[in-house]
């Protein structure tokens, strides 16, 4: 299971510790100058990549408040069970 907490214009995402699933660590990922958030609430396991140019583009059509992200912004693709969400940071 994975939370966030946007505050800032920074973003924390979370695997909480479960000793009961044998989970005795958590994971931390903080993001910094996020300008675009588009995660859910929850997620089961993630993978996590940096965005191509030609995902870029692939982002910008998909989401109608992205017209183009600027060379200086760099996109994250979160993929939990195949389906992509983002985060863009400057």
């Amino acid at each position: 299971m994975w939370d966030f907490n946007p505050t800032h214009t920074q973003l924390l995402l979370r695997s909480p510790e479960n000793a009961p699933l044998g989970h005795t660590h958590n994971i931390d990922i903080h993001f910094k100058n996020v300008t675009y958030v588009s995660v859910p609430w929850m997620m089961k396991g993630i993978t996590l990549a940096v965005a191509e140019n030609s995902q870029k583009l692939s982002i910008c059509n998909d989401c109608q408040r992205l017209p183009r992200i600027p060379g200086d912004l760099k996109a994250y693709v979160i993929q939990p069970m195949e389906m992509d969400y983002v985060v863009i940071t400057g």
